[in-house]
């Protein structure tokens, strides 16, 4: 065993002999977190919480060394730490998000490939998965250690695209701060305030866009940055120049979107939130900016800010597929989805329920959580995935096989998409599983009891069907949300 209180030359007598064989083990207290050299470790015993995942990279680097005849590294923890799991994927991913979710998913999805191959057994994905639902990735504290890192590297005070590129995930400032000013000054920062018409419209930037989950609101702004108006035509040359999905639905979004329409008077958000006034007039097959923001954007401060969302929602966007509506593994929220299938107006998340019909009947959006809460009134009545190509899934209530939605169910012109999350320790975000065709010889009615808020019962009936995936779900997918318990 080695402690910090050894001589050298003891710790140096004892390596030689775990390199000659003699011993099987050696047993440290404080030391060999750096600076030591041993290639022939091939299997590191953890026995430490994990504080840091700087010293835990530490740790594991003095098995990595290559050496003949070492294929692998063993690395067994043995402290299950509640709390600072999470710090594990994150020092192994080298991810500095503060992202739940993209901690998670990454975790989830595939093995952690670098110059080295990781797998986590199910056990080990099981404990981090705890330490990443009950930990706080966006505490101010952590924020800001993360954000004077980079202010430090850059030499300079970073911009939200600076963050984007190297560390905290867009989304975690529009959810938390709603813009990248009001994040700033929550970091002691006071050199980028602007005026309360500027903070709705770069709240607007920075909740609806920035996420990058479609990219042709985005391209039209960043052109409209450096020029007066834009043709129509050169409008749809940029989108087709960027492999985007072109459709006269996707055409009246964007100008539904940014002309605020979408966001109607009784909503939240609604067109107030966003300051009011149209971001983007589309007239006489002309694009350009309204009048007074282009009036505003002479300010400086506006200007920097009002660019920086816009070129962070187009490096986001690299992770879709822009010649899609959504891409497969992606996590969306209700109201992503709302946006992207074209809606007319904004649908608040709570009336889109399970699933959602457009208007025009094009498409149908289906949300399922899949473990859902045990005081949850359709617990009896549990969504299930029957393989990785079928889910079996269960409609509101009161239903019937002749309720005129069912019907819609079996229509062969909509689409459907599916969305999936594990359990609402998810959040709002949902993984999209691709298109779907419910079968229609599976429709069955069946009785569920509902109670009440005064814990009355009642029988209603809803129908059941099942789902089939145009895509098998991914095995590490279909793994995590059915087999893993957190």
């Amino acid at each position: 065993m080695q402690s910090g209180t050894d001589s050298i030359s003891k710790r140096e007598k004892a390596v030689k002999r775990l390199e000659k064989g003699q011993v099987k083990y050696l047993i440290t207290v404080d030391v060999f977190n750096e600076g030591v050299d041993i290639p022939c470790i091939n299997q590191i015993v953890l026995l430490r919480n994990t504080q840091s995942s700087i010293v835990f990279v530490q740790q594991l680097g003095r098995g990595l060394r290559k050496y003949k005849g070492k294929d692998y590294l063993t690395v067994i923890d043995f402290v299950g730490d509640y709390d600072n799991n999470y710090l594990i994927p994150v020092a192994l991913t080298g991810d500095k998000s503060h992202n739940r979710d993209r901690v998670r998913d990454k975790l989830d999805l595939e093995p952690i490939y670098g110059v080295s191959l990781i797998n986590f057994t199910n056990v080990a994905k099981e404990q981090i998965y705890k330490s990443i639902n009950h930990s706080n990735l966006t505490l101010k504290r952590k924020l800001r250690e993360e954000y004077t890192n980079e202010k430090r590297k850059f030499g300079r005070i970073p911009l939200m695209y600076d963050l984007q590129k190297e560390s905290i995930d867009c989304e975690i400032i529009a959810e938390k701060y709603k813009n990248y000013s009001h994040f700033l000054q929550e970091m002691g920062e006071s050199a980028y305030k602007v005026s309360d018409f500027q903070d709705k419209i770069l709240e607007f930037l920075t909740v609806v866009l920035a996420n990058g989950k479609r990219e042709h609101e985005l391209l039209l702004l960043n052109e409209l940055l450096s020029q007066k108006e834009i043709k129509e035509k050169q409008y749809l040359d940029n989108l087709r120049k960027n492999h985007c999905l072109i459709s006269d639905d996707i055409l009246k979004s964007v100008d539904a979107i940014l002309s605020l329409s979408y966001f109607v008077r009784k909503s939240l958000p609604n067109k107030e939130t966003y300051g009011g006034e149209s971001i983007v007039e589309h007239k006489n097959k002309k694009y350009s900016l309204n009048k007074k923001i282009r009036e505003e954007l002479i300010n400086q401060n506006f200007y920097l800010l009002f660019r920086d969302a816009i070129r962070t929602g187009l490096l986001r966007s690299k992770k879709y597929d822009s010649e899609k509506i959504f891409t497969i593994d992606e996590r969306y929220t209700r109201m992503d989805a709302n946006r992207l299938l074209n809606w007319e107006k904004i649908v608040p998340g709570q009336n889109i329920g399970g699933y959602k019909f457009d208007y025009d009947k094009k498409n149908c959006a289906i949300f399922i959580t899949y473990n859902k809460k045990s005081d949850a009134q359709t617990l009896a009545y549990q969504d299930q995935f029957i393989n990785q190509s079928i889910i079996n899934m269960y409609s509101k209530y009161p239903r019937n096989l002749e309720s005129k939605e069912i019907k819609n169910f079996k229509d062969k012109e909509i689409t459907f998409h599916l969305f999936v999350k594990k359990s609402d320790d998810d959040g709002k975000s949902f993984i999209y599983l691709g298109t779907c065709q419910p079968q229609v010889d599976s429709f069955r009615e069946k009785a569920m009891k509902r109670v009440d808020k005064k814990n009355n019962a009642k029988t209603v009936k809803v129908v059941s069907m099942n789902l089939k995936l145009t895509t098998p779900v991914d095995i590490n997918t279909y793994y995590m949300l059915t087999k893993m318990k957190y």
